[in-house]
């Protein structure tokens, strides 16, 4: 086996960053299908990656020429599991054109895979560049290479429309997504150059494993495919589990001993007992805790428009300000999860105001007297006091932008 170098590391970096993210989303989210085809998609890149691999670092002729063929059945697949992917992640996947173009692709994917191990596909293996050795095309591989670059642009060309004809949230995930895989298939593709007798610049194939961190911090900042609604759900329901399968049998242990202690012997009914408790005492465990980790684990995604909608309903059906006021912290504080949040009214008396709705209210006074700092700020600054927030927080899918809202200006 040849010495390692830069380029076997970017290689090895691309194989275990592609294979644990696949591993990932298909462990939480393989019931959904757009998490489930990404899984897919991305496993036959680290399944690339993996072959690719043996074959630059293989010592022997025989071996590298092996995997120089082998590794085009899963690159085979590439461009049609990508498009797949991304017609799910688009909402086009039912689209008719969009199915044939598919079908198409899976296709010629099967072609491809068919001729791989024939010498009119790959030749032989000879060194080349820092490698041991690299692929030798035959007459057909510059079939396989056109529709590969033709078919990336073309999924590249649909994820950049449709970054263009979005908005709010879904502009974010889609510009990630768009941005990761440029510069992904810069890489990936600049592995086509020592085919051809160029030179492949080493930097180039590191852009390969950062598309899939950028991925990955997409997944978890920005919400893509919606795993952190899946992430959520599994974190409610394995810490409520944990809970009530430790009260189950403390409450199991804790009845056999008083019942022992009362006649002599254990009895079938501490399970009996600790099951019913824990029927009863299950979904109001489940809110407290889920409450909890939407308040440390999930605060940033609040969609405005929802909660603005779920505010005016709450609204018109109450008549009185100190209802409307705690209508609208529940609405608040169930968003944001605030420390402390308050709603203050003038008194009745009009000697100062007093605090009519609270949420985490032990850091907030019960009144406060007219010429409070607070209040003379509000006095000197009627107009509505609105701190801008940036584009990747609290935005709901339909909220027009800043941009927006300056060009209607």
């Amino acid at each position: 086996m040849s010495a390692y170098n830069g380029y076997h590391i970017a290689v090895l970096l691309t194989f275990l960053s592609t294979g644990l993210l696949a591993l990932f989303v298909l462990s939480i989210g393989a019931g959904r299908p757009v998490t489930r085809l990404f899984g897919i998609y991305t496993l036959a890149i680290s399944a690339w990656s993996f072959c690719w691999f043996k074959m630059i670092s293989s010592g022997t002729y025989a071996d590298s020429l092996f995997w120089s063929r082998f590794l085009h059945y899963p690159a085979s697949f590439i461009p049609a599991t990508f498009l797949h992917f991304v017609q799910h992640l688009l909402n086009i996947d039912k689209e008719k054109k969009q199915i044939l173009l598919r079908r198409l692709f899976y296709v010629l994917g099967v072609v491809f895979l068919s001729v791989a191990f024939t010498p009119g596909f790959v030749a032989t293996v000879t060194p080349k560049q820092v490698f041991a050795y690299y692929l030798e095309p035959g007459p057909y591989y510059l079939t396989f290479l056109m529709f590969f670059v033709c078919a990336i642009t073309f999924i590249h060309s649909l994820l950049f429309m449709a970054f263009r004809a979005s908005r709010g949230f879904k502009k974010t995930q889609i510009g990630w997504v768009f941005a990761a895989y440029v510069l992904a298939y810069t890489g990936g593709t600049a592995v086509f150059l020592p085919v051809y007798h160029l030179s492949l610049p080493s930097f180039a194939l590191y852009l390969i494993p950062l598309c899939h961190v950028i991925v990955a911090y997409t997944i978890f900042a920005h919400r893509l495919m919606d795993i952190n609604i899946i992430i959520r759900k599994t974190l409610v329901y394995s810490s409520v589990t944990g809970i009530l399968t430790l009260v189950y049998l403390s409450v199991i242990a804790l009845l056999a001993k008083v019942f022992q202690g009362w006649t002599g012997y254990q009895t079938v009914f501490s399970p009996a007992i600790a099951a019913c408790l824990i029927t009863i005492f299950f979904q109001p465990v489940r809110k407290r805790v889920q409450a909890f980790i939407d308040a440390k684990f999930f605060r940033q995604y609040v969609d405005r428009e929802e909660k603005l909608y779920e505010l005016s309903r709450e609204v018109v059906t109450h008549t009185t300000p100190e209802a409307m006021a705690q209508a609208l912290i529940r609405v608040l504080n169930e968003a944001l999860h605030p420390k402390a949040v308050g709603l203050y009214l003038r008194a009745r008396d009009g000697s100062g105001f007093e605090r009519v709705s609270d949420a985490g209210s032990s850091m907030l006074p019960a009144r406060m007297e007219e010429d409070n700092d607070l209040a003379s700020y509000f006095k000197d600054h009627p107009q509505p006091f609105v701190q801008d927030m940036s584009s990747d927080v609290g935005q709901s899918y339909s909220t027009r932008l800043r941009e927006d809202r300056e060009s209607a200006a």
